[in-house]
């Protein structure tokens, strides 16, 4: 189960906005995909919106002035416990390589049922690039049937493509953020100078909350001071650690990490086929492990050889 990452919504207050007027005018699309960088804040996003919703007739409602969560409120407590009527999660399941089609199946009684207050009732849909063949076909089964004030929303991470007959029934709502919004969150976040915590080289690659929150974490629990890494010695001691082993969510980070590198290291080169086709053999073969749930260590093994040049 994800709990809300955060009850204040920071600086996607105009894109909240922008859901709320939909809803709001009586516009809002019944099928839409939330797309932009993993860490971005897109789920979190979605639950404030949906909260909003469906506090409108509850007592400590959603703040709109503030646009925050009150955690007092009912529908939040349900939500974050996933018992409310009227919402319904669906994520990729640990250890699972993509969102099951029994998982897609299991929501269709449940939309069927009187909505609670009158109410949209919302499906969730997180890590939605994860939908494989078989989810897509029976979700399309679903969407294309007439439900009745049932929102469908699907949280996309920008980086990994879906299926275009998917992709093409959806209203596609692009969320970005700023770098200088970026570290204003963080710095909110954990009432810090991120400057003072991370070298420049660090900071001046396009990370998102959710990256800058992991390098943190990193620096507490192997007590390095990253104000004096760099990207590849930051990489050389994941390495070394074994820091992509811990969970899932380090792997990933470990990944997004190694894309980073990647394409700084052949910048300047990459119009050279040479270096061109080796950069391409290495993202295919990144995306190839994190895709299939591959052996991370032997792939580790060429990349330490051809781009941390170690033997």
């Amino acid at each position: 189960m994800k709990n809300f990452h955060s009850l204040n919504l920071y600086s996607l207050n105009d894109n909240f906005m922008e859901l709320k007027n939909l809803f709001i005018n009586k516009k809002l699309p019944n099928k839409m995909i939330l797309s932009g960088p993993k860490g971005i804040g897109k789920a979190t996003l979605s639950y404030h919106f949906i909260n909003y919703v469906l506090s409108l007739k509850e007592n400590d409602s959603y703040n709109l002035k503030q646009c925050c969560i009150n955690p007092k409120n009912r529908s939040f407590i349900l939500m974050n416990n996933l018992t409310h009527p009227n919402f319904h999660l669906i994520d990729l399941q640990e250890g699972k390589i993509s969102i099951d089609v029994s998982q897609i199946r299991s929501i269709v009684s449940e939309i069927k049922k009187s909505n609670f207050n009158d109410l949209p009732r919302f499906v969730m849909i997180d890590n939605a690039e994860f939908l494989n063949k078989n989810s897509v076909n029976a979700l399309l089964k679903i969407i294309e049937e007439p439900n009745f004030n049932v929102c469908f929303i699907l949280i996309q991470n920008s980086n990994y493509k879906m299926l275009d007959t998917l992709r093409s029934r959806c209203y596609l709502f692009k969320v970005r953020i700023s770098h200088k919004d970026t570290i204003k969150i963080v710095n909110s976040l954990h009432n810090i100078d991120i400057y003072k915590k991370i070298s420049n080289e660090l900071i001046n690659f396009y990370f998102t909350p959710r990256d800058f929150l992991f390098l943190l974490k990193i620096s507490d629990d192997y007590n390095i001071d990253l104000s004096k890494y760099s990207l590849n010695n930051l990489l050389k001691l994941m390495l070394e650690k074994k820091v992509y082993k811990k969970n899932n969510e380090y792997k990933e980070f470990f990944y997004r990490l190694t894309h980073m590198y990647i394409f700084k290291y052949y910048k300047k080169k990459i119009y050279q086929s040479k270096f061109y086709n080796a950069y391409l053999s290495i993202l295919k073969k990144i995306k190839e492990v994190e895709l299939y749930n591959l052996d991370t260590d032997n792939f580790l093994i060429e990349f330490k050889k051809l781009i941390l040049h170690e033997k």
